[in-house]
């Protein structure tokens, strides 16, 4: 699969100008641990590009790794921290720790866990089957490794480095990983089709039509899903939440509760939309929904039991996250995290999987 990367400064599709550069004929871009940073940020750009014409791999990979977006709840990991999460033997709750992520730690090292997720996973199999995937604001690579566990080649972009750099050497995901600022331009081309996925993301960025345009124009005939975007009913205060009025102007696709997906995954029935739902979604490009094996029916991926469940209690990270927790699951009749501890799992992997008594957890999770 070939793709094209795009300047942010110039718009021009970028060719290679060594090992560990990009030029769009103006200007270099780094290019650290196979990661280009495409994000028009000066002087950070420019000082990743002095450590690399230096011969400096550790030091361009610490300015970047020291980066964020506008929407950090912390200050930037110093010096320090960053030279320990480099190093060998920390898992990845532990390095994203090092990394000064504070309450994002906890929603990235248990997003596997909640019904957001499970939502996430529903809307992908409402998507042509084989298609390659392109997900904008990927994170750290929850679904990226889970779709890449089926056999889907994918692509990831995110506005920040370092979770790039975590979903490559924690969650292992393989496909193409681009740093880029999708709110100013597409990022990348490509003339093959493709489904384009952004979740739990859609509502941080302040110009909704202009991100749509560039998401639009990734997906070369396929689908675009835009899952779990807060409205203003939600207690999520974060990003630039509108109504559901406000996202149905959008799109002409149907603009549904979030719930209906989650509930989609769990098999219940899906109901009437409420009047104020806290996440809505759509998927410009439907198709009908064709249930996808996410367990791995090969083996290759040897899945691991809900670190919520314990024995006999519930296990939260935090109480920031069991909040927002409860609020998922609100419409889930009977398959909560509560609900689990007091039954036998299903007996067989998949059903285990989908009903969320067994996780896709990377090794060093």
């Amino acid at each position: 699969m070939d793709y094209a990367l795009i300047s942010p400064r110039n718009g021009e599709v970028l060719r290679q100008a060594g090992p560990d550069f990009l030029t769009d004929g103006e200007t270099t871009w780094p290019v650290v641990d196979g990661i280009p940073y495409l994000r028009d940020r000066e002087p950070l750009r420019s000082a990743a590009v002095r450590a690399l014409e230096a011969g400096d791999v550790r030091s361009a990979r610490r300015h970047l790794l020291a980066d964020q977006d506008r929407f950090s709840p912390t200050a930037p990991p110093d010096r320090e921290a960053i030279d320990r999460a480099t190093g060998a033997g920390h898992s990845l709750r532990e390095t994203m720790v090092l990394l000064n992520y504070g309450p994002v730690g906890d929603y990235f090292a248990y997003r596997w866990c909640s019904p957001t997720f499970t939502g996430g996973l529903y809307m992908l199999e409402c998507t042509p089957p084989h298609l390659p995937v392109i997900e904008v604001a990927c994170g750290i690579g929850h679904f990226l490794r889970a779709l890449e566990a089926t056999g889907r080649r994918t692509v990831g972009v995110d506005i920040v480095w370092s979770k790039l750099w975590l979903a490559r050497h924690f969650l292992d995901v393989r496909g193409l990983l681009v740093c880029g600022d999708i709110e100013e331009g597409p990022v990348l081309r490509t003339a093959e089709p493709h489904t384009v996925f952004c979740h739990d993301a859609f509502y941080f960025f302040a110009r909704k039509p202009t991100v749509l345009t560039h998401l639009r124009q990734l997906r070369q005939g396929g689908s675009l899903a835009v899952g779990h975007i807060h409205t203003r009913s939600s207690a999520h205060g974060a990003g630039f939440a509108e109504s559901r009025a406000d996202y149905a102007n959008l799109t002409q696709a149907s603009v549904r509760d979030d719930v209906y997906y989650v509930r989609g995954w769990y098999g219940q029935e899906l109901g009437a939309p409420s009047g104020s739902p806290t996440a809505v979604g759509w998927i410009e490009g439907e198709t009908d929904h064709q249930p996808i094996d996410w367990s791995d029916p090969s083996g290759g991926v040897e899945l691991q039991p809900n670190p919520l469940l314990g024995q006999g209690e519930i296990r939260w990270p935090s109480t920031a996250w069991a909040r927002e927790y409860a609020e998922d699951s609100r419409a889930l009749n009977g398959l909560s995290v509560n609900d689990l501890l007091h039954r036998p799992p299903p007996a067989t992997r998949a059903d285990r999987y989908r009903q969320r008594y067994l996780i896709n957890l990377p090794d060093r999770w």
